[in-house]
């Protein structure tokens, strides 16, 4: 793909704990290369995407966003989050829908503001699911969350059960530095050197509860 160092990369996938998902990224290169490794799975709390995630609510521990050209790319400005884009308090997902991105709904980069705890993660994002009472709660030690809708998708993939996967049949948590981070000298540096390994964590757990979580995402 044109990038100038050779990479190795790998990812671990465990379950440590009842209801805990611990992905552990690891990558080394030979030249100095650019490095932004997610995972972009989709989510629906529900039934698995036979329904949309309108109903999800959805808490983001992030008080700026970078907002985006008509390419969807970052513009290089960090803003403060407002309107469709607060997230800051548990939401439904469908609520802003139509006011983000032109109604393809939301497909931004959230830059989390959350301090770090003891152990180097910090607080990222939680999901709940009000008919099953399922909630997801993401910790990272990125600083950014790529929140993501799933607009694009037509019904042409089918899943489990054969349900067919519908514009805003999922969503996805893809914690990452920013996008196109290496067109912007302020966003922090995805350049890995020889010599140096790169590594980050994610966790996703997963409960349920007739009743939303209270208090701040742990």
């Amino acid at each position: 793909e044109g990038y100038p160092g050779n990479l190795l990369a790998k990812v671990t996938y465990s379950l440590p704990t009842e209801g805990e998902l611990r992905m552990e990224y690891e990558a080394v290169c030979d030249k100095p290369t650019v490095v932004n490794l997610t995972n972009h799975s989709y989510w629906n709390l529900q039934d698995g995407g036979a329904r949309s995630v309108k109903q999800h609510e959805v808490q983001l521990a992030a008080r700026l966003y970078t907002p985006v050209d008509e390419t969807s790319i970052p513009t290089g400005e960090v803003r403060a989050v407002g309107g469709a884009m607060d997230l800051t308090s548990p939401t439904p997902i469908g609520k802003g829908l139509a006011q983000a991105d032109g109604g393809m709904g939301y497909d931004h980069n959230y830059v989390l503001t959350s301090p770090p705890r003891q152990d180097g993660l910090r607080a990222c994002g939680r999901v709940y699911e009000p008919t099953s009472g399922r909630c997801m709660t993401v910790t990272t030690d990125q600083p950014g969350v790529q929140f993501y809708t799933a607009g694009y998708l037509d019904g042409s993939l089918e899943g489990r059960g054969g349900a067919k996967y519908h514009k805003f049949a999922g969503f996805c948590l893809e914690t990452q530095h920013f996008p196109d981070s290496p067109n912007h000298p302020h966003f922090p540096s995805t350049v890995l050197r020889r010599g140096e390994v790169y590594r980050t964590t994610t966790v996703y757990k997963f409960d349920a509860s007739p009743s939303p979580p209270t208090g701040p995402i742990a």
